[in-house]
């Protein structure tokens, strides 16, 4: 376990099983505040860690992105969907999303990457996770969480 300076702060028998967010089984507390799990880097063999206010983020990055229909994308790619909301959990409460980018094009017609940002600074959502793009309660698309 690593803060954010890079650090070291502590240890986990397996890094492979810690989750963006998690705070339990990660025995670490800084001037008696807890710290959250912030990244994991499986191959280094590291965990940062850090506090509630740095697990916060405005945008997150999806991939394997896929529309309900060709009007769907250009909606929320064109901004035409107020208010849009993302879901990141099924139990999750929808948030308001700003505006969704494509940061990487596959070609001209089609992203692969796309930056969701949030009106209000979220929880990080850890990676491989859903975040699926909502008009009230019709599904828009969604892809999988790679972080920001």
């Amino acid at each position: 376990l690593v803060d954010t300076d890079g650090s070291e702060v502590g240890e986990v028998d397996a890094v492979q099983l810690v989750t963006v967010g998690q705070r339990r089984g990660l025995g670490v507390a800084i001037d008696g505040s807890p710290r959250y799990a912030l990244s994991v880097d499986a191959t280094a063999g590291t965990v940062q860690v850090g506090t509630a206010e740095q697990l916060l983020t405005d945008v997150e990055d999806v991939v394997d992105v896929v529309w309900a229909d060709d009007e769907a994308e250009r909606s929320v790619l064109g901004g035409l969907v107020a208010p849009l909301t993302a879901q990141c959990s099924a139990h999750g409460a929808p948030v308001l999303v700003e505006a969704v980018v494509p940061i990487e094009a596959v070609d001209t017609a089609r992203a692969q990457r796309l930056r969701v940002r949030f009106v209000d600074r979220q929880r990080r959502v850890a990676p491989g996770q859903s975040l699926v793009l909502y008009d009230g309660d019709v599904v828009l698309g969604g892809g999988t969480v790679v972080g920001a």
